[in-house]
């Protein structure tokens, strides 16, 4: 306490020094920086520097509302993923280096054994302590802060070497218990690290200690040191949580021991913020043994890798996984995680939803084609090069859920954005019209009934990809709006009839040249021919409309026409659909309209 008076930390917060937050072992504000450092005759970047926040561009520390600093709050920051009730240590750091200050003081208590990610010397190659080897606490922990943090644990206990336990009962006035004070030093018991845990080590150290921020690899692509430890923190969560399906990536039988002891633990002690506190074990042991199978997962080659193993450990289906606490936590730190993991997380916990939310799925993919250039159906070269190997499902249905999808993971549209965008309906309009939204349930049953769940995405990202490659795109959006209004203009109709079936006068009637011009419509736009405009059914009477409507689908009316004349019949129409390619629709300054 009566340092914490003289460095001035106390100074107008508080009649009771003791009680200052921990949250100064995380960041002080410009006050108490500047008193600080006038009083211990630091610079205010050496006053910095004692913080962890001087950790912020290489690791996820959020700092303090500037509320809390303002009245020295005590609040328990379950979001930090920090070891702040407590600490681990090295016995033979804390014995000192043999210089004179360390042999009257011991070595110093390291901030970076405040870090989760920090289990091991590699000095002394073994790992950390958590626990007092006399009274079995764990050190620098206090019971009678009752879920208060202080910055200093027993401060009140006067005569300690900084190598001392400082643990203090939960009443020292009444309880016989007496004050710990074993000396954490002269520990002689050590738990020697296998190398494959101080490699890990190692390599977590200099990340944390780059002076310039480097490229990392995480599942597959390339982020920041901070975006990288996210993802490791949030894996952390997911296999701690998962446990045990995830022990077989352990790299050793004692780490993996180690995780159900801490599992067993998490278990019994059916805590309600369990959820809250991310698995960030005080023990070194199991704390190395899930750091080391989150890496493990981290750096498999792409985010469709790093996919199926997190489908492993979170339960089956988008709905089930939605609502486990991991998908909460995932949901709050999205922003914060690296590109390749996002991608390869989203689709397991957020649904492509039916309508725009901020629930629904962002895009997965960067693409530098337009919403534009996906047609309504996938054209045959895309369909026979990428989806026409998947069975059980009809072409159809995989061609229009192609395009769907294609938008979906393009540019993050909702179900019944897509169908919009695309022009398809999402409500029964007519006999034998399947809404999107069935269709779409239907895609999505069968691709999770699939051997490999993940193919039919990963062949539409290879759509994207040849899309992207292409130099001569097509804009169907505009096809589409452009022809919204445009019919087979009667003289044109009876022109075709006359050369192709001149004695079939039947096919003269607006019946099949509504028909017609449907067919023509799809071939220009690659559309569905039931989802066409009508404007020619339009414009007839509601009993003709009625008449129509219980007939049997328009294009079918063509069928009666003699084999020998359809294929005249449509050769003609592919003409009328290249001339309106040419004449219209690549001319910008004509309007839609008949042709």
């Amino acid at each position: 306490m009566r340092i914490m008076a003289l460095t001035l930390l106390a100074a107008n917060r508080t009649r009771q020094p003791c009680r200052l937050s921990h949250e100064f072992m995380v960041t002080l504000d410009a006050p108490t920086r500047k008193a600080f450092a006038t009083a211990t005759r630091l610079s205010i970047r050496e006053v910095d520097d004692l913080c962890l926040s001087s950790l912020a561009p290489r690791y996820p520390i959020p700092l303090q509302s500037s509320k809390a600093q303002r009245y020295g709050q005590q609040a328990t920051k379950r979001t930090w993923w920090l070891l702040t009730s407590a600490t681990r240590f090295c016995p033979s750091c804390l014995a000192g280096d043999g210089s004179a200050i360390q042999q009257a003081h011991g070595g110093a208590w390291r901030r970076s054994w405040h870090l989760p990610i920090v289990f091991a010397c590699l000095e002394h190659r073994q790992l950390l302590h958590h626990l007092c080897p006399t009274c079995e606490r764990p050190v620098h922990g206090s019971a009678a802060t009752r879920g208060r943090i202080p910055l200093i644990a027993g401060p009140r206990i006067g005569d300690l070497h900084p190598a001392q336990c400082r643990w203090a009962p939960h009443d020292m006035l009444s309880s016989a218990t007496p004050d710990c004070g074993a000396r954490l030093d002269l520990t002689t018991t050590t738990s020697t690290a296998s190398e494959p845990v101080l490699t890990l080590q190692r390599r977590l150290i200099e990340i944390l200690q780059a002076d310039e921020p480097s490229s990392i690899i995480s599942a597959g692509e390339q982020t920041t040191a901070t975006r990288y430890l996210t993802d490791l923190r949030l894996l952390t969560h997911l296999v701690g949580m998962s446990w045990p399906r995830a022990r077989h990536l352990a790299p050793s039988p004692d780490l993996a021991d180690a995780i159900d002891r801490q599992h067993t633990h998490v278990i019994n002690e059916r805590s309600p913020t369990l959820s809250l506190a991310q698995w960030r074990p005080l023990d070194p042991a199991p704390g190395a043994g899930l750091l080391a199978i989150a890496e493990h997962i981290l750096t498999r080659e792409n985010p469709r890798a790093v996919r199926e193993h997190l489908q492993e450990l979170l339960p089956p289906g988008v709905f089930r996984t939605s609502c486990t606490g991991w998908a909460e936590h995932f949901a709050a730190t999205t922003a914060e995680c690296s590109p390749g993991l996002r991608k390869a997380a989203t689709p397991l916990v957020k649904r492509f939803t039916r309508k725009a939310s901020r629930s629904g799925r962002a895009a997965e993919l960067q693409t530098r084609f337009g919403q534009d250039h996906v047609p309504q159906r996938l054209p045959d070269h895309l369909f026979e090069r990428h989806l026409s190997h998947l069975d059980g499902i009809g072409p159809a249905l995989l061609r229009r859920g192609g395009s769907v999808r294609l938008l979906q993971l393009a540019f993050g549209f909702s179900l019944g954005d897509a169908a919009h965008h695309l022009g398809l309906p999402t409500t029964p309009s007519g006999l034998r019209q399947q809404r999107i939204y069935t269709s779409g349930t239907e895609i999505n049953r069968w691709a999770r009934n699939r051997d490999d769940p993940f193919e039919f995405d990963a062949a539409v990202a290879k759509i994207a990809a040849e899309l992207d490659r292409s130099t001569d795109l097509v804009n169907y959006g505009h096809r589409r709006r452009t022809l919204t209004t445009w019919s087979i203009t009667t003289d044109t109709w009876h022109n075709i009839i006359e050369r192709t079936a001149p004695s079939h006068t039947f096919l003269l009637g607006d019946r099949h040249r509504n028909a017609a011009s449907t067919f023509v419509w799809a071939q220009v736009t690659c559309g569905e021919r039931r989802y066409a405009p009508t404007p020619i059914k339009d414009q007839q009477t509601t009993d003709v409309q009625r008449k129509w409507h219980r007939s049997p689908p328009d294009w079918l009316a063509l069928n009666h026409t003699p084999p020998g004349h359809m294929t005249g019949l449509l050769e003609a129409l592919d003409t009328v659909a290249k001339q309106l390619i040419i004449n219209q629709i690549d001319r910008q300054d004509c309007p839609a309209g008949d042709s």
